[in-house]
């Protein structure tokens, strides 16, 4: 019996540009974060590095939304239930959205942001073109992550 030629599927989903995800803001659910970066690498054929690049950025990124707790409280605590991860994927550029619904952060999560908050968000702008942290319309707080690949 003859065998089918196999088909590229990366060649079929190549042309998807946006992938979204929704994942719990703990941080035993950031490998999820990673493995979707690797696999979106994977299919457009990004070099390693690119790769290693974007994973730290987008694990640094929900990080961003976990703070210490305060007082006499040992541990972390997210500002909101779930982070939401929207991929849009380009030949030359990936621009990853990474938010938290409206009303469960507040601009003034950016006052007064603890050393490992800062040491992320540079470790972010180290790695990537563009970082960007604002509130979008809906009230949503997102950090705007863009590489060129």
């Amino acid at each position: 019996m003859a065998r089918k030629p196999e088909r590229d599927v990366r060649a079929d989903l190549a042309g998807d540009r946006r992938v979204s995800l929704s994942i719990p803001l703990k941080p035993e659910y950031a490998a999820i974060c990673r493995l979707a970066v690797a696999g979106l690498a994977n299919l457009h054929r990004l070099d390693q590095e690119t790769v290693g690049d974007l994973k730290v950025a987008v694990t640094e990124a929900c990080s961003f939304f976990i703070r210490p707790r305060g007082g006499d409280d040992v541990g972390w605590q997210a500002v909101a239930p779930e982070v939401c991860l929207d991929f849009d994927v380009a030949d030359d550029t990936w621009a990853i959205e990474v938010s938290v619904a409206a009303g469960t952060a507040s601009p003034e999560l950016l006052s007064g942001l603890n050393p490992e908050a800062e040491l992320g968000l540079s470790v972010i702008r180290a790695l990537l073109d563009s970082v960007d942290v604002e509130t979008a319309p809906d009230g949503r707080m997102a950090l705007k992550l863009v590489k060129q690949v």
